[in-house]
């Protein structure tokens, strides 16, 4: 059995009817180091960990990007650790220190799906555009984005698992746990996010919108409108097709983010070279780092 704890349990057994059978009177066994112990105490801590970190991320979305939406990403982030766990303990994995923890080092990771989903919808419903439309055309245009940008994070981590050394045998796991988590974070964004979005997210039309609206349903209640009058209004508004108003973006962050897009773009080679300097100097300072893989225990073994 490859269960440290489950090993313990048995070997505890065993000694206590060896010391009520077998051994002589005045002959006591004490547990130097209980390592089973040792084990389920590190699993508790970092459970416990884990269920911060989930309700940590749900919180700051909550918060960010209103409740009802962090809700919905809330419960595709928790349906994706359930579901990795389903998954590992279909293919005998094992829980410990490096898939708990890999859980937590992917938490961030996990919602960038949702998210862009989530906020995609959003921005479409309060452009006015059908709500159908509205639940599946960002998912249309962004998937396969999201997945390149899903597989590329997992493959980062490949040479860990490809790791022919010791160091590959003990954070193999790292890479399976990532790997699944992530691509189940992708197939739920697609499938259930939108559908939860629809049961659930209803936010008013922005009035700007509103206006184009009941201009282009004038429009096409007209009969045979002129040229001069009707395409002008559809042309100016509408970006992705012939009949939908344009997206808003208000609000001070996106003023800022524009800006800052703007100036990178205006400045490609200067915003290039400060990204490659940046890089050289975190190559630097990686070298000043105290180096091991992994850190010290909390706990003398050894006696």
């Amino acid at each position: 059995d490859s269960d440290i704890i489950k090993v313990g349990d048995k070997v505890t057994k065993v000694m206590e009817k060896l010391e009520a059978n077998r051994f002589p009177a005045g002959l006591e066994i004490h547990k130097i180091f209980n390592q089973p112990e040792r084990v389920g105490d590190s699993l508790g801590t970092f459970a416990i960990n884990l269920m911060e970190s989930v309700f940590i991320v749900i919180a700051v979305l909550m918060i960010t990007m209103g409740f009802k939406s962090g809700l919905i990403i809330g419960y595709s982030l928790v349906i994706t650790v359930l579901g990795t766990f389903f998954f590992l303990q279909s293919m005998d994995g094992t829980l410990q220190r490096v898939s708990l923890g890999t859980f937590i080092l992917a938490m961030g990771m996990l919602v960038d799906n949702a998210i862009v989903i989530i906020d995609g919808i959003l921005v479409d419903l309060k452009a006015g555009k059908p709500r159908m439309e509205a639940m599946t055309a960002i998912g249309r245009q962004t998937a396969m984005p999201l997945l390149g940008a899903t597989l590329i994070a997992i493959i980062a981590f490949l040479p860990i698992f490809l790791s022919p050394d010791t160091a590959g045998v003990y954070v193999r796991d790292l890479f399976i746990v990532l790997a699944v988590s992530l691509l189940l974070s992708w197939i739920l964004a697609l499938v259930h996010v939108p559908l939860m979005a629809n049961r659930r997210l209803f936010p008013k039309v922005n009035s700007s919108n509103l206006v184009i609206l009941n201009e282009v349903k004038n429009l096409e209640n007209t009969a045979q409108p002129k040229s001069e009058d009707a395409p002008e209004i559809l042309r100016r508004n509408a970006p992705l097709d012939d009949k939908t108003p344009r997206r808003e973006y208000p609000g001070k962050i996106y003023a800022a983010l524009r800006i800052i897009l703007n100036y990178g773009l205006k400045h490609r080679w200067s915003s290039v070279f400060a990204m490659v300097a940046l890089l050289i100097l975190s190559g630097i300072g990686y070298t000043f780092m105290k180096q091991g893989f992994f850190p010290d225990m909390v706990y003398d073994q050894l006696y």
